[in-house]
């Protein structure tokens, strides 16, 4: 009972690790009156980021996401919620915005730079700049795809995700690469490894299925909420019920192509046919690469014409998240459009000869 009242009367602040690389901090929040005078206080009073940047303590006001940015190298972002579907993340490069919204079973999420640089580093992105500079919004499934080989991969949704409980922090904190904020790992002066990041390194993982009934498919990225329903629908459980959706893994092609159409086509390859063979632009793991199979249409027997498409294009190589699409197949020669993942053109075509199998 005495600690129980130390830390209800005393403390201002407790801070809790999560994963290695993230921490929880909980501030007691503060109630003024018309003159900025502290009327209250109060672990039930969430603090608002106005709150956080002016903290009244010991006799003075602070800003305590500045200090904390400025305390030490090891903190990459700071965040918060200040209101509902409202999130901003700090950094010593600037302040960024996340909004949310539900269009009626889309979720949305709209991000801006509020202050300096964005601290997620999406905006030096070509493909993803004018999105946040026009402040549009976008599904979830879009965001995604624009942002899985970024450094903070699907960042705008699992931040808003880590604060979707009511017992969240008040504040996210995650480490700079290469820190981290499990004691027994400081104590040793070691970091052989962490988890918990939101960054590229903790969160691009990859799972294999194996078994009766599961085709052989490569996909570019998927979520850990994404397994159960996977699971579940291999089994043939009804996955509505759970978070996350399932993965188009399965031998049945109607199967497959039904959740794809649940997931609004995010990992359907667009097809081209003639007479005896189809053509495809398979996707490839952690990659915006491609690779082209033809699909003998008697047999279901699959060629791999380009193993990759980039290294095959060096247009391609020059910029990281340019890809194919394919238009037509008229007279044996396929024509793809360069364009960004799932995005607006970038311009021009390419033709590769079903003959030779040569780009031209």
């Amino acid at each position: 009972m005495a600690r129980r009242d130390k830390f209800a009367n005393v403390y201002d602040a407790v801070s809790l690790w999560g994963g290695n690389s993230d921490a929880l901090v909980y501030v007691r929040g503060q109630q003024r009156d018309s003159e900025a005078n502290v009327t209250s206080t109060g672990w039930d009073t969430r603090p608002t980021d106005e709150t956080l940047r002016d903290y009244s303590v010991g006799g003075t006001n602070v800003d305590v996401i500045r200090r904390l940015i400025d305390y030490s190298p090891g903190i990459g972002l700071v965040c918060t919620n200040p209101e509902h579907h409202l999130f901003n993340v700090y950094s010593k490069l600037g302040q960024g915005q996340i909004s949310e919204r539900e269009q009626g079973a889309i979720t949305q999420f709209r991000y801006t730079v509020v202050e300096g640089r964005d601290p997620l580093g999406y905006a030096r992105n070509p493909a993803i700049e004018p999105y946040i500079r026009t402040g549009a919004w976008l599904s979830d499934a879009q965001w995604v795809e624009l942002t899985y080989l970024e450094h903070y991969p699907d960042g705008l949704r699992r931040l808003a995700c880590s604060f979707e409980n009511p017992n969240s922090g008040d504040m996210h904190i995650v480490a700079t690469d290469g820190w981290d904020f499990a004691p027994y790992y400081v104590a040793k002066h070691v970091l052989s490894g962490s988890h918990g990041s939101l960054n590229l390194h903790a969160s691009l993982v990859p799972i294999m299925f194996h078994g009766p009934g599961v085709r052989h498919v490569e996909m570019p990225y998927g979520r850990t909420v994404d397994i159960l329903p996977t699971v579940l629908e291999y089994f043939g459980i009804p996955s509505d019920s759970v978070d996350g959706r399932a993965l188009p893994i399965f031998a049945d092609d109607a199967k497959s192509d039904a959740i794809m159409r649940q997931a609004g086509n995010t990992f359907a390859p667009k097809r081209l046919e003639d007479a005896l063979y189809a053509y495809e632009l398979e996707h490839v793991y952690a990659s915006y690469d491609r690779r082209l199979v033809r699909i003998n249409k008697a047999t279901s027997e699959r060629e791999i014409l380009v193993g990759s498409v980039r290294q095959a294009l060096p247009e391609l190589r020059e910029q990281a998240n340019i890809t194919l699409e394919p238009v037509t197949l008229e007279g044996g020669k396929l024509t793809f459009r360069k364009l960004y993942p799932g995005q607006a053109l970038v311009g021009g075509t390419v033709r590769f000869d079903t003959a030779t199998q040569r780009f031209e």
